[in-house]
């Protein structure tokens, strides 16, 4: 995958979570995660984006019934978060 397709692809995630909560300041943990999300100049593992309606309600049912754990919150109050189980990570917002 060219540097340019990989880029793109950051911005496309980075758009999409802009939507979700509205602005983020320049260290947010979506950065992190999808500069973490590549591998030289491919991308690894998709990274889902889910809009659920109650944050605290889907990141505890994911966990305490689906066994994700939670990666972290975003926002105060959260409104975006990270779960993962293996290598299965979701973005909720």
């Amino acid at each position: 995958m060219s540097r340019s397709l990989l880029g793109l692809g950051l911005v496309l995630v980075v758009g999409l979570v802009a939507s979700c909560g509205g602005k983020r300041d320049e260290h947010a943990p979506l950065r992190t995660a999808a500069a973490e999300a590549t591998r030289g100049d491919e991308m690894s593992e998709p990274r889902p984006i889910l809009t659920v309606r109650n944050l605290e309600a889907s990141e505890r049912y994911y966990r305490d019934v689906l066994g994700f754990r939670v990666d972290w919150e975003d926002g105060d109050p959260p409104d975006f978060a990270s779960v993962s189980r293996a290598r299965a990570v979701l973005f909720m917002c």
